[in-house]
Order: structure tokens, then C-alpha cells, then sequence
């Protein structure tokens, strides 16, 4: 069964200062692109830059070496849609959710509509789905799933929320459920 594979990452005192000081730098940040794209608040950055250390440990933890998460801040024109964390040829973008945004609109996740993993995905890009507890440092991997099936099997859909259709699309849990094999969930 697809949950059977769930796998909890218990981030360190260590990790939690490395998250601790790129919130610190990313909130006072000037916020203007970010904003036009639908913005982001202080709790996304948190749940995003958490997700994307854990995703890290649980690479490392199938014997991988990914690259680790770049958390250098970047000017808006050098913002990419670029994967998260990589490993020779395979590109890794971490989808992440807090566990307060799970209780309003269910495991979901939003991504760029106009990203080319959602309009034209290439094999060997795959999202790290994660949820993400803030206040106890855990995350839980819940999939890692491979752009290409998502796209193959018309995973994507509308988001819940009315203002973000213009820009982004959602992933469902449940969709995915419905329509991808165990296998697919955890391909890598």
C-alpha cells in the first residue's frame, strides 16, 4: 500500500538553524516579484526550505548524494523554475505543504502553471512531495513522483483557491491516489 512507503525526516538542531537563518534573510527581502506571482507568506518559507533539507536527508538516505539546497538569495531576474536538489542527470523539485494548510484544503500542492515540469516535463524530473510540521521539525516524504507520469496521466488540476487560477495549478493527493500505481508514487 502507498502509505506503507510514507517516510518521517526528523530535521536536526543543526537544520533548523540553517532554516532559522534563510527565513531570516528571505523575509527582509524586497518581496515584489514574489507578491505578483501570488506571494509567499513567512510560514511558506519555512515549510519550503524545511521540505527541501529533509528531501536532501532522505536522498542521502537511499544512497544518493544530491546536491545540497541552495539557500543563497537570489535577484528576481536570476530566479528560475530550476529543480530544488540534483543528481547526475535527475532533477528534484520539492513540493512542500504545512500541516495547517493540509487541514483546509487537503494534501495538495501548487506549482507555477506556466513551469515547463507542468506544461512539458522531461523523464528523470520528479516532485519530492512533502508535509511539513513547523513547530515539531518533521517532515514526512509522501511521494516522489515523476513529472512525466503526472503529466501522462492528467494528475493536474484547478486550484481550490479562486486567485491563484490565473497563475498556478494544483496537485491533489487524492488524484494521484486514483491515478498513478504505487510504483509511480515512488519512483526514484
Amino acid at each position: 500500500m502507498i502509505r506503507n512507503k510514507r517516510r518521517e525526516i526528523q530535521l536536526t538542531k543543526s537544520d533548523m538553524k540553517e532554516v532559522s537563518k534563510f527565513v531570516s534573510l528571505r523575509t527582509g527581502e524586497e518581496q515584489g516579484e514574489y507578491n505578483r506571482r501570488g506571494g509567499f507568506k513567512e510560514e511558506d518559507i519555512w515549510v519550503g526550505a524545511m521540505a527541501e533539507i529533509a528531501a536532501y536527508h532522505y536522498l542521502k538516505s537511499r544512497d544518493m548524494d544530491p546536491t545540497y539546497p541552495d539557500f543563497t538569495l537570489h535577484n528576481k531576474k536570476d530566479k528560475s523554475f530550476d529543480a530544488d536538489l540534483k543528481k547526475g542527470r535527475k532533477r528534484f523539485h520539492v513540493k512542500a505543504q504545512s500541516l495547517r494548510s493540509i487541514k483546509l484544503y487537503g494534501n495538495s500542492w501548487l506549482l507555477q502553471r506556466y513551469d515547463k515540469i507542468v506544461k512539458k516535463p522531461l523523464i528523470n524530473n520528479y516532485l519530492i512531495l512533502c508535509s511539513v510540521d513547523i513547530e515539531n521539525g518533521m517532515v514526512e516524504i509522501l511521494g516522489t513522483v515523476s513529472t512525466y507520469a503526472i503529466h501522462n496521466k492528467g494528475c493536474w488540476g484547478e486550484c481550490k483557491v479562486p486567485s491563484f487560477r490565473h497563475s498556478k495549478v494544483a496537485l491533489y493527493m487524492s488524484t494521484l491516489y486514483d491515478k498513478l500505481s504505487a510504483r509511480q508514487m515512488w519512483s526514484i
